[in-house]
């Protein structure tokens, strides 16, 4: 499922919270920080890593669990703004 992450202006009906561009860098940071995560700690089940397989394991949980604030968090706010 790609996304595109960027920091443009909205056009929604409502106006939004000052603190929303603080927000959108935070969602866009730990959507990248899940897929680094999650990506190296694929990488460690390799057999050619298989001496860091806890890390990886460790790493591909830590991806996931980023990956679920940020879609919770993402969908929180798109339910939140619907008219």
């Amino acid at each position: 499922m790609p996304h595109h992450i960027t920091n443009r202006k909205r056009s929604y009906r409502t106006s939004l919270p000052k603190d929303s561009f603080l927000w959108e860098g935070l969602n866009a940071s730990a959507y990248i920080a899940g897929a680094a995560a999650f990506v190296i700690g694929s990488v460690f089940f390799l057999p050619a890593f298989e001496k860091y397989m806890a890390a990886g394991a460790g790493l591909f949980i830590l991806g996931s669990l980023l990956y679920l604030a940020w879609i919770s968090h993402s969908t929180s706010a798109s339910t939140a703004l619907r008219l």
